[in-house]
């Protein structure tokens, strides 16, 4: 059940991510040129999807289990939202670092500015999950 939790957050966060980027990345019918490259939302969409749903896969998943086995570490039970969110964020600068240093060390603030807030949609994606099952599974057992 809770790689289920991970796997539905990294769905809904790749969706999520590539919908926005997809809307920015748009251009206008009346604003495009003739004979010139354009996406429209929709290819933007599938263009972000098929990149994100792959870094999600790689490093949303990895650092989630991390970041998990950190707090059962550390026993963490009262600020856990807060320390796994520091935790996440945190993530999302290693990341943009790994970017950069496969790139180029002078974009490491670019790639932060794109992978911290990835991961601050994940975290929050998670969250919510795990909180709506936990309320569902409470309604369950309620239920005679």
């Amino acid at each position: 059940m809770n790689f289920l939790n991970k796997f539905y957050a990294v769905i809904l966060s790749a969706i999520m991510i590539s919908g926005t980027w997809g809307w920015f990345s748009s251009t206008p019918e009346e604003e495009r040129v003739y004979e010139c490259c354009y996406t429209g939302a929709f290819e933007g969409f599938l263009i972000s999807l098929s990149i994100t749903f792959t870094c999600y896969m790689i490093f949303g998943l990895g650092f989630a289990y991390i970041i998990e086995e950190l707090t059962k570490m550390f026993h963490i039970n009262k600020f856990i939202y807060l320390f796994q969110l520091i935790m996440y964020i945190i993530a999302g600068f290693v990341v943009a670092m790994i970017f950069a240093v496969t790139q180029s060390i002078e974009l490491t603030m670019f790639y932060a500015l794109f992978s911290v807030p990835a991961f601050f949609l994940y975290f929050h994606v998670l969250f919510f999950i795990k909180l709506f099952r936990n309320i569902v599974s409470t309604k369950r057992k309620r239920q005679p």
